[in-house]
């Protein structure tokens, strides 16, 4: 297994292991849990490192509402992300085990044509 393969199994298995969503912004600084409204966490003004001061400060006020807005799409987003690679994965798969079918067979004209538009078919999917 690969160390990009080990990842993304890394990332399913978080995702399964989290708490059920529909997360939402449920106001002031918690992210909850849509249908019990049971704070996931709380979101809190990021502190920033001020280079040139050499210390660090917090954010202006309104900049953790994309921090809130990340962690709350995201009980939705990871499976819809794990879900798109899983099939571009099974196209790239599909269009590789169809090069190495080449090596085997001599296709015909009529084959060829079934051929490409399976290929074109698999591409549409994949969009």
């Amino acid at each position: 297994m690969s160390t990009d393969d080990t990842r993304v199994e890394d990332i399913k298995a978080r995702e399964q292991a989290a708490t059920a969503g529909p997360w939402l912004d449920a106001g002031g600084e918690f992210v909850s849990q849509s249908d019990t409204y049971m704070a996931i966490c709380r979101v809190n003004r990021p502190v920033l490192k001020d280079i040139v001061a050499g210390k660090t400060v917090l954010a202006p006020r309104g900049a953790e509402q994309a921090n809130k807005d990340f962690i709350a799409h995201a009980r939705e987003d990871i499976p819809y992300l794990l879900a798109q690679l899983a099939a571009k994965e099974e196209t790239l798969a599909a269009i590789w085990r169809m090069r190495d079918g080449y090596k085997t067979w001599a296709a015909t004209p009529t084959e060829l044509v079934v051929i490409l538009r399976a290929l074109d078919l698999i591409r549409e999917g994949s969009k």
